[in-house]
């Protein structure tokens, strides 16, 4: 289990004055990273060989957002590894204990030229210490979504990709958010989102955000004809 404690700063929330949705995901990829580290498969061990880490799917459910100002404790540790994914779990827990939020993610290794998923054997030969935790939720489920309908699009731009040289997964978590506005967050807040990553971003893209207007609400992303991502989100009426 790693652990990371968290200040609340104000460039981390809404205008509620509460966590945003890509601030979780950057905390929890912030830890996945230095956890990485810490066990032997980061920079030295994947990257300069020639491999990187890659997320495939991801789901996060809230039960209650930390505000500004606020100190999370946000903890992860690795799943058993499933042929060539690599789960990860983590939790957001306040000072006193309180479990705020939770989520769970598959990751797989990719080589960086051909980004072809590395299958066995050299997913045999990583030591992924896999651990379970009582607060740990299901993983991520696979996302359909019919008779959607186009609701918004944008160019992926220079600042939205990351070392990987396509648009990062927090990225992809602002776009599905930016397909509302304020006024819609003034009524609901996200309570579970599950993604599917299905095909990388990269710089100049134009992408093509598609919904079926429904709660549960799906959105999709599209480039070039070819859907990239595939978002599930169940919201929550603000009180």
């Amino acid at each position: 289990m790693y652990v990371e404690k968290f200040f609340v700063s104000s460039g981390d929330v809404d205008n509620h004055f509460e966590l945003k949705l890509s601030s979780i995901f950057q905390y929890f990829q912030i830890v996945s990273t230095n956890h990485s580290e810490l066990l032997d498969l980061g920079k030295k061990e994947i990257w300069d060989k020639g491999m990187c880490w890659v997320i495939t799917r991801m789901k996060v459910t809230i039960y209650k957002l930390p505000k500004m100002l606020d100190t999370v404790i946000v903890k992860t540790h690795p799943g058993e590894i499933m042929t060539f994914l690599f789960p990860r779990f983590y939790q957001i827990y306040s000072e006193d204990g309180e479990l705020l939020v939770a989520g769970s993610a598959c990751w797989t290794l990719l080589d960086a030229n051909t980004h072809k998923v590395i299958m066995r054997p050299v997913a045999d030969a990583i030591a992924y210490p896999s651990e379970k935790h009582p607060d740990d939720i299901s993983l991520p489920e696979r996302v359909v979504g019919t008779d959607l309908s186009i609701v918004d699009s944008r160019k992926a731009r220079y600042c939205d990709t990351d070392l990987n040289g396509h648009v990062n997964n927090v990225k992809y978590i602002e776009y599905v958010i930016d397909t509302h506005d304020s006024n819609f967050y003034s009524k609901y807040r996200i309570q579970e989102i599950c993604i599917n990553y299905e095909r990388e971003i990269i710089e100049g893209s134009e992408i093509t955000f598609s919904s079926n207007k429904e709660f549960p609400e799906i959105i999709t992303g599209e480039a070039d004809g070819i859907r990239r991502f595939s978002a599930k989100i169940t919201y929550q009426n603000r009180k």
